[in-house]
């Protein structure tokens, strides 16, 4: 049986074997997507609320705090070179 993740707010469709398989996946995807707004050196997006019968997928504790600093910075408009 194959299962299907799917985020509204970063637009990404990924699955699995299992809903466990489709959710790790799924935090993956977020990274990713994450990542594509700071290449871009565009402004990260907060989170939507939270819809019934939707999983929550978490931004791994490294990914959220590497997301933290550079929300700050363009915040207070420094860029990486600015260190």
């Amino acid at each position: 049986m194959a299962t299907r993740s799917r985020s509204p707010t970063s637009r990404a469709l990924t699955g699995g074997d299992s809903r466990a398989d489709a959710l790790s996946m799924a935090t993956d995807a977020l990274v990713v997507s994450l990542d594509a707004y700071v290449a871009a050196r565009e402004d990260i997006p907060v989170p939507s609320s939270p819809q019934p019968g939707h999983d929550l997928v978490a931004v791994p504790s490294v990914a959220a705090a590497r997301l933290a600093l550079y929300t700050a910075k363009r915040e207070q408009g420094l860029t990486i070179l600015d260190d």
